[in-house]
């Protein structure tokens, strides 16, 4: 609910504890916008929960007495304030206005799903506030970089995510509120060329060998791609009220997984055994599996820290390639399921695939399924 000031609403500052990060958000009146705009804060300190939530609740007391005061963001005196002054996702949701309205239905739900997508990435980042002028080649890149990493979209919807995103930077040079188009130079991938690239047996050897001697808390989050075929991120939300050992099962809730459906995982027995050994019932119920250093603890990790870790680990073995990821542990692990007679149904629903068709298609494009058909053919 707004509150007023002596001149002006604003809404109280509230402390909120996402699963996925605890920030302190609020509604403050912008005299250069003439409107309310919201503000979140994330820098919150404390070595545990108890102790973060009392810094929070400090420094919501701080915020909501200094709205109470009248604080507003002010326009500078004798200033010229640009028309432009817009965060990055307010341009974008305006350019997608735009060509919404000079669209058709087909138009509209691409270019909102567009939106939607780089809304995603933005709270991802953690670049709310990000001016437009400052939106850069880097960003681009970074945003095109995780569709592929966390959402897994092939190079042909990475492409079109890209043409988007140039046509939305277009409509904002248009206007002039950017000068140049930081898409302008990015160019496309092949779309001949498969994302699905496995470990060959030797490299999985040496990469799983290096892991363990050098570093067993990553070598313990790649088992959790490798056999349960869960995503970084959604390793990185795993609690400790998420195992359920005596069912053998991992509850992958709603709000952790890509397709937005809560799905159980079944736990196999290399698996249950890695998280026995992890003594999770000392823990309490909210603690992160992975948290800092890759350790348990009540910090939610971000998976960017995990991808260049792994990366780290490739470069030191000398399987850095481009191609290598760490999502090449999920695709080995799929192969190798098949290989050792996983019936393709079985590993639809260990992939949590919306169909048949959709493991077929993964599976041909690592070279399977055709090698069973052929293998015993003559011509």
């Amino acid at each position: 609910m707004n509150q007023s000031n002596q001149d002006h609403p604003y809404k109280p500052a509230k402390f909120i504890e996402a699963d996925w990060r605890w920030y302190i958000e609020f509604h403050v009146w912008d005299e250069i916008k003439g409107k309310l705009v919201r503000k979140r804060f994330s820098k919150i300190t404390g070595e545990t929960k108890a102790e973060k939530r009392r810094n929070g609740r400090r420094i919501v007391a701080q915020i909501n007495k200094m709205l109470a005061d009248g604080y507003v963001i002010k326009k500078p005196e004798d200033a010229i304030v640009p028309e432009n002054k817009l965060t990055t996702l307010e341009a974008f949701q305006m350019a997608v206005k735009v060509k919404v309205a000079g669209g058709g239905k087909r138009t509209q739900q691409a270019y909102e799903s567009c939106y939607r997508i780089v809304r995603e990435w933005i709270d991802s980042a953690q670049l709310y506030g990000l001016p437009i002028e400052d939106f850069e080649q880097k960003h681009v890149f970074s945003f095109l970089d995780w569709l592929k990493e966390e959402r897994e979209v092939s190079n042909r919807t990475r492409n079109n995510y890209r043409d988007y995103l140039k046509s939305l930077l277009n409509v904002l040079m248009d206007r002039q509120i950017i000068l140049t188009n930081p898409a302008r130079n990015v160019g496309k991938l092949k779309t001949k060329s498969t994302s699905h690239v496995a470990f060959t047996k030797d490299q999985q050897a040496v990469l799983e060998d290096h892991l363990r001697r050098n570093d067993p808390h990553l070598f313990d989050f790649t088992r959790f791609i490798y056999y349960a075929f869960l995503r970084p991120v959604e390793i990185t939300r795993i609690q400790v009220k998420h195992i359920d050992l005596e069912n053998r099962l991992i509850m992958v809730r709603a709000a952790m997984a890509k397709s937005l459906k809560q799905q159980p995982i079944y736990i196999v027995k290399p698996l249950c055994e890695l998280i026995q050994d992890m003594n999770l019932e000392n823990l309490p119920d909210e603690t992160y599996l992975f948290s800092r250093d890759l350790k348990p603890g009540d910090t939610q990790l971000h998976p960017n820290r995990v991808t260049e870790r792994h990366r780290a680990a490739l470069e030191a073995t000398q399987l850095y390639n481009g191609e290598l990821t760490m999502y090449s542990w999920k695709y080995t692990g799929a192969c190798n399921a098949y290989r050792a007679g996983m019936d393709i149904k079985t590993l639809q629903a260990h992939l949590r695939h919306h169909s048949l068709d959709m493991t077929e298609i993964y599976l041909r494009s690592m070279g399977l399924r055709s090698e069973k058909e052929l293998q015993d053919m003559e011509w």
